[in-house]
């Protein structure tokens, strides 16, 4: 199975960026995901919740809510990250632009295209 490695941490200058560091209280605020080609499974699914997370732009309020509905459906004290379930359509938006980001960068950091690897 082709895999490839993604990593995402919380941006600089996000202006939610204190509260986000607040709320994942020691967690790590960057995160190295290993995904299948065909974008199935558990790992492809936590590292969608954790863009979820990171490119959440909404109210500080909207945010503290959602963190505490999934600590409380998880039955979990501490915050991991991972948003179950989206805020909106505009944020299940700006987490799919910013995964397109990372995977265009990520081509680019190949010498040659699939294509020319087959022939």
């Amino acid at each position: 199975m082709d895999t490839t490695s993604l990593t995402y941490s919380l941006e600089k200058d996000d202006p939610l960026s204190e509260l986000k560091n607040e709320l994942l209280a020691g967690a790590d605020a960057m995160r190295l995901f290993r995904v299948y080609r065909d974008g199935e499974g558990e790992m492809f699914n936590k590292m969608f919740a954790f863009l979820r997370f990171v490119h959440f732009n909404g109210s500080e309020e909207k945010l503290k809510e959602k963190v505490g509905l999934t600590k409380q459906t998880l039955g979990e004290d501490k915050f991991n990250g991972e948003i179950k379930g989206s805020f909106s359509l505009e944020n299940e938006c700006a987490a799919i632009a910013g995964l397109q980001k990372v995977l265009m960068a990520k081509q680019k950091s190949y010498d040659t295209t699939l294509d020319q690897d087959l022939r």
